[in-house]
């Protein structure tokens, strides 16, 4: 209210001085003192007219300088995670007492975890400095934390053993030194500059066991040790180490290595051939690789103990022959590879013999396929030799081309290489591994009326090799050769039927053919098809059974008959034209077949060579030739037409073309009798 008073006051004024002085309302002197009210009245309605604005304009404190604070005071210790570190630590057991001294640096005032837990051993006594301490908390895991100022502080820690044969410290926190004294136990996990694991265990000794009565406590832990040797080129021991008891117990144990093994993992530590093994209380399995010692006899046996079992694989390479004598494998197989294994009780042996067989003499260089691909023309041959090979080692290998080849492009693996051909050898550069090499190279011979392949000697045995030769538009193919399974012309079989065929027809003498003119007919007309050929036939059979057919045969009878022997004609006539067009227009049908083959690629296969490829031959002959014969043949067929379709016009008119099916009734004449 006070703020608002003096700020309409000032308001007021300030107005009366810029305003009022040289303003005056109607009715009033102008140095009346009153002239100042109206002002004070203007300022206090200004400023009370807008409350709401100043209060808003001066809310306090800001949320910007809120947040700021509130990230200050939870913002983590520039120090963490490396607050608290524990420098040394004295530990003194006796039979029934644990005192541990430990002096803790601190640069914060923080929390530190102290070592034990309530499952295995907890101080009764908890000093800092020699002073009771001010903050101590047991957390849920059973695990102690103990509230320290910064600086530098002594912590000393004392309680009374349980009595069990084994008793574990867990170290939350590591110490950088331990120095243990023990009088009548013995401690594991210790080191000798000073470092330890993550718990240090103290076991009782015999004596000191049989003069005190221990109490019940957790069951001992059980593990199992898988050894699995990967026996290659490089022999290796893969060890893995499961805990098969129930987590919330920490292990430590020495766990014998094998005859030869040298542990190459960071960790464990080995000591006069043992493994010292420690597993925190929360970690189920660990493990360890090893370099393994050639040796020709492996000798496997499982310790007398009771603290762990022991599981062997066997993991071989093929270069090892292996004789197993001992207990016999409980597992033969692992997903599909022999991977024995044994699961031994205690003193149980295993004995493994290793001999390498010898290796035998063989190439270094396989051929795995070979094709080549010939593409003659008119005066020049192109060929493609594409070879699949895989080899051992990288060397050079020479090919041997025909004596008039000259190479034109050579690739391997798709990329182009430079050209090395020395008279008729190219010589290939070979790395090891697969690899695909393809060359081309032309021959100044093109197509003959008998033409072979082209002869390569691969210089090597090869499989799998396949020669396709790609025949011209313009050839004629009349017979075929080379490798076993290769193309066959099968149009000289069926020849051979027609002719015997035809020597049967000329002898019945049914028709005005001779032998051979029924060999020239079927010869054309199995360009065709089979049926064509049974057309033909079938007309001339028809007109030498309508020549006989009787006078008084009834009229439906020889109506059908001419009807039928109509179409037969038409039918036939067709066929032949047909045949003359196949002929003198199109390529004609050799029944080419074989190897996927036909009547413009010829395809031969050969599963095994020696060094030099097999060749194919082809006969051929100009398809000038073939469409010449069929002219001959055309006009043969053009006389010899005539003289059939005269023949079938005597036999098709014998006793009438045609019988009327209605017969016309005839007019009676009546005569009358004269009277």
């Amino acid at each position: 209210i006070i703020r608002v008073i003096l700020l309409g006051i000032l308001t007021a004024f300030l107005l009366w001085i810029t305003v009022g002085r040289h303003t005056r309302l109607p009715g009033m002197p102008k140095a009346a003192p009153a002239a100042l009210l109206p002002w004070l009245v203007a300022g206090a309605v200004v400023v009370g007219s807008a409350p709401t604005n100043l209060s808003a304009q001066t809310e306090w404190p800001p949320q910007y300088l809120l947040d700021t604070l509130e990230k200050r005071l939870l913002a983590a210790k520039t120090c963490l995670p490396a607050c608290a570190d524990i420098a040394t630590m004295q530990v003194q057991l006796n039979a029934g007492q644990l005192t541990a001294e430990l002096e803790i640096h601190t640069a914060e005032q923080v929390a530190v975890p102290l070592p034990g837990e309530a499952k295995q051993w907890l101080p009764r006594s908890v000093t800092v400095n020699g002073q009771a301490p001010e903050g101590l908390l047991r957390r849920e895991d059973g695990h102690l934390w103990l509230l320290l100022p910064s600086g530098v502080s002594t912590v000393k820690l004392s309680g009374e053993l349980p009595a069990r044969a084994t008793v574990q410290l867990p170290l939350p926190l590591k110490p950088r030194y331990v120095s243990v004294q023990a009088k009548g136990w013995q401690v594991q996990g210790l080191h000798r500059n000073g470092i330890t694991d993550n718990q240090l265990e103290f076991t009782r000794e015999a004596s000191q066991t049989d003069q005190t009565t221990l109490e019940m406590g957790a069951l001992p832990v059980f593990i199992e040790v898988e050894r699995t040797l990967l026996l290659g080129l490089d022999w290796q021991v893969e060890t893995r180490v499961r805990r098969l008891t129930p987590l919330g117990t920490a292990v430590v144990l020495e766990i014998p290595l094998l005859p030869g093994e040298s542990v190459t993992s960071e960790t464990p530590r080995v000591k006069n051939g043992k493994a010292l093994l420690s597993l925190a209380p929360n970690q189920s399995e660990t493990g360890w690789q090893s370099v393994f010692d050639k040796q020709p006899d492996i000798k496997l046996t499982a310790p007398e103990t009771v603290a762990w079992r022991e599981v062997w694989r066997l993991d071989a390479s093929a270069i090892w022959h292996v004789e197993i004598d001992g207990i016999p494998v409980v597992h033969h197989q692992n997903q599909g590879r022999w991977l024995p294994e044994w699961r031994p009780w205690p003193g149980e042996t295993v004995t493994l013999t290793l001999t390498r067989p010898d290796g035998v003499p063989g190439r270094d260089m396989t051929i795995d396929a070979v094709s080549l691909n010939v593409e003659p023309g008119r005066r020049a041959t192109k060929s493609t030799l594409t070879l699949s090979l895989r080899s051992s080692r990288g060397s050079r290998h020479i090919i041997e081309l025909p004596s008039d080849a000259e190479l034109q492009s050579l690739t391997i693996d798709g990329k182009a290489q430079p050209v090395r051909q020395t008279d008729n050898q190219v010589t290939l550069p070979v790395h090891p591994g697969a690899q695909s090499i393809a060359m081309t190279f032309h021959q100044s011979q093109g197509m003959q009326w008998r033409y072979e392949t082209p002869t390569v000697n691969l210089n090597a045995p090869s499989a799998n090799s396949q020669i396709t030769l790609s025949m011209p538009r313009d050839r004629w193919i009349l017979f075929t050769g080379g490798p076993a399974m290769g193309p066959a012309v099968l149009i000289w079989g069926i020849l051979l039927i027609i002719a015997v065929i035809s020597v049967i027809l000329g002898r019945l003498k049914f028709a005005p053919l001779r032998t051979w003119e029924w060999f020239l007919i079927g010869a054309v007309v199995s360009q065709l098809h089979i049926t064509a050929s049974l057309v033909v036939v079938a007309w001339f059979a028809a007109l030498q059974w309508r020549s006989h057919l009787p006078e008084d045969a009834g009229k439906w009878r020889f109506n059908f008959t001419q009807l039928t022997l109509v179409g037969l004609t038409v039918a036939m006539l067709s066929i032949l034209l047909a045949a003359i067009a196949q002929g003198l227009l199109d390529h004609p049908d050799m029944q080419i077949d074989g190897n996927d083959s036909s009547r413009y690629t010829l395809n031969w296969y050969q599963d095994r060579i020696d060094d030099a490829l097999p060749q194919g031959w082809v006969i051929s002959l100009s398809l000038l030739v073939y469409q010449l014969a069929m002219l001959l043949w055309a006009l043969w067929l053009a006389f010899a037409l005539l003289r059939w379709l005269r023949w079938g016009w005597d036999c098709f008119s014998t006793h009438g073309l045609w019988r009327a099916l209605r017969t016309k009734k005839t007019p009676v004449q009546t005569t009358q009798a004269s009277a």
